[in-house]
């Protein structure tokens, strides 16, 4: 019987007498029985002591047997009584080499017979394709010049291509005028003009811009709305001078295609929409330019693009918004349960909010936006709605003479793992809100674990930073200032009692770096609800500038017997106005009469501010405040 070779196998065997093999760890050095298949047949030698057997055996996986067949062995080719701590090798025989000369003189022979047939094959090969066309083509017989009719020289049939008398290229068409299809440059350059035969699958049509397109556009499903059989054109359509492109639009993204291109039009004109334009799986919606193609909805409580329970969206280098003053539902891109969606520089302006985004039934969504300007929005610049793993990289927000009622950005209920890093929030009610589902600030109904790194939240009209029932929220090196600006007075000299955060019923807030400077009110107000809020290394100026009495910059409340616990500042630094200022921030941080305990405000920079400390708690540290 034939048998499997394994190179480098010895192992250990446990079992003892002349049943099967009971096989166990390698031996040092070797593999061990992971290198064997169940139910091959393997040549083996054992060895213990002055006893020794050669044979075939079979291995079985359960149990990690081999089961003996001796060929020879010490025992007069019988199976060997094997006392305990043997060792069982797989190697080759004799037999296994059976009929195979192995000799030097052998091995060159053969060599030497595969190269001369080798050779031999070639030769044959290279006389086919050069001896006889060579032969052919100057003969009336030849059939080797591409369409010529007897055996014209191949520099003959060159020779008339390039003249004005040459035979067609293949799809030419020598026109009306006859004269671009003479000369192989003048066929290139017709069939890339408007009115040409076109590159495959496309038609130019003379009503729409002329857009440069490629084959590897037509072959990878790409399509431009201004083509064929959509053609849309410009025109004084809708809320202005443009086109409505609800149904070729909807239809070249129902028609299979894995890419949507709407090129910019002449004069600055939009596009315009009527109706939600529905996205599958798989899509990419692209303009030419996210300043001069825009897309326009002309019904004001409607998403733009809507996608539900869809994956791999995109969509980038686009202008969306609304011609009349939009209300809530008027989301430019509104996401419900979808995984993995894609937004780039985008421009969504005068919208209810820029980007709404909602998680149901899904238990993975995943969106990643950069590079998003969103401006005058009325309700937020970008909403997550128990939404998970939003990532928001290089952005610009501006509620501008919106409301921004919630916020540049919204984060509701059980948002996870929620990401904004690199970009500004100015104007609008609030710069940065989050709330849960029913007041409370339990996991899955509440925001936790989101992260804000490197945002600047200006001159919104209230708390730039508006925190309600969230968990384990970060704020890296980020700025709250000027909450409670009057939009109408650029010189901040009226403003409102705002301060920058605004923190209730939540646990674990982290602030680290950053700054909360030139707030109407307080820096932070801390309210009696909170625990575990921390300010570590924050600069804290010239707050206080609404109020009509001096204040701090950080306050934890206290009211009705209850105080926040479990809180620090430490190694922040704080600056106190001029006493010339009518009203200023002259604490650094008071905690307010009450049961507040567990804290530490320690190590920080006063620059003239005070610290005034009226919790009657007794496990707290304050210290090293200069």
């Amino acid at each position: 019987m034939a048998a499997t070779l394994v190179d480098n196998v010895r192992v250990n065997v446990t079992s003892m007498g002349t049943g099967a093999l009971s096989l166990g760890s390698a031996v040092d050095g070797y593999r061990g029985v992971e290198a064997l298949q169940n139910g091959k047949t393997y040549n083996y030698k054992v060895v213990a002591g002055s006893q020794w057997e050669i044979g075939q055996g079979q291995y079985l996986t359960s149990g990690s047997q081999l089961v003996r067949t001796p060929l020879h062995s010490s025992n007069g080719d019988g199976l060997v009584d094997l006392p305990q701590n043997a060792q069982v090798s797989f190697v080759a025989l004799a037999s296994d080499f059976s009929g195979t000369d192995l000799s030097q003189e052998a091995i060159e022979a053969k060599d030497q017979a595969v190269l001369a047939a080798s050779q031999a094959q070639d030769a044959a090969a290279q006389a086919m394709l050069i001896v006889e066309p060579v032969a052919a083509i100057p003969t009336d017989a030849g059939a080797g010049v591409v369409g010529t009719t007897s055996g014209e020289k191949v520099q003959d049939f060159i020779d008339g291509v390039g003249s004005q008398g040459g035979s067609a290229r293949v799809g030419a068409d020598d026109g009306s005028s006859g004269s671009l299809f003479t000369t192989v440059q003048g066929s290139i350059t017709k069939l890339l003009s408007k009115d040409g035969a076109g590159l495959p699958g496309f038609s130019h049509t003379p009503s729409a811009p002329y857009i440069s397109k490629t084959v590897g556009d037509r072959l990878s499903k790409v399509v431009y709305v201004t083509d064929a059989p959509y053609e849309v054109s410009p025109g004084p359509v809708g809320g202005g001078a443009g086109p409505d492109v609800t149904v070729p639009l909807q239809q070249a993204i129902s028609s299979g295609a894995s890419k949507i291109i709407l090129p910019s039009l002449a004069g600055g004109q939009n596009y315009y929409v009527s109706d939600t334009i529905s996205l599958p799986d798989y899509i990419t919606i692209e303009g030419q330019n996210n300043w001069s193609t825009g897309l326009i909805s002309t019904v004001n409580n409607i998403p733009i693009f809507h996608a539900s329970g869809r994956a791999n969206v995109e969509i980038g280098n686009i202008r969306l918004g609304y011609s009349t003053t939009p209300v809530d539902g008027a989301y430019a891109i509104y996401l419900e349960d979808c995984i993995r969606a894609n937004f780039s520089r985008l421009v969504l302006n005068w919208v209810y909010d820029g980007i709404r985004i909602l998680r149901g039934g899904v238990s993975y969504l995943g969106a990643e936006i950069s590079a998003l300007q969103v401006y005058e929005y009325v309700g937020a610049g970008i909403s997550a709605i128990d939404a998970l793993s939003v990532h928001l990289n290089g952005f610009e927000m501006s509620a501008g003479s919106s409301t921004g009622g919630y916020g540049g950005i919204h984060l509701k209920g059980g948002v996870e793992g929620f990401i904004a890093a690199n970009g500004e929030v100015l104007l609008g009610t609030h710069g940065f809100v989050t709330e849960s589902n029913d007041g409370t600030n339990n996991r899955g109904v509440s925001p936790w674990h989101n992260k804000i790194n490197s945002v600047l939240f200006d001159s919104p009209a209230q708390a730039a930073g508006y925190i309600r029932n969230t968990q384990h929220l970060y704020l890296e090196n980020s700025w709250f200032a000027s909450s409670g600006h009057d939009k109408s007075d650029i010189g901040y000299t009226t403003m409102a009692d705002y301060s920058g955060l605004d923190i209730a019923g939540s646990k674990h807030v982290k602030m680290r770096g950053g700054q909360l400077y030139g707030n109407g009110g307080r820096g932070a107000l801390v309210y009696q609800d909170n625990s575990y809020i921390d300010f570590i290394g924050v600069t804290a100026a010239r707050n206080q500038r609404g109020r009509s009495s001096n204040g701090s910059a950080i306050d934890f409340v206290a009211s009705g017997g209850v105080s926040p616990s479990n809180f620090k500042v430490q190694g922040c630094t704080f600056e106190r106005d001029a006493d010339t200022t009518t009203y200023r921030q002259t604490a650094a941080v008071n905690v307010f009469s009450g049961p507040a305990d567990y804290y530490n405000i320690t190590n920080n920079g006063l620059g003239g501010c005070t610290v005034t400390d009226n919790g009657t708690g007794t496990n707290k540290t304050v210290s090293g405040n200069n």
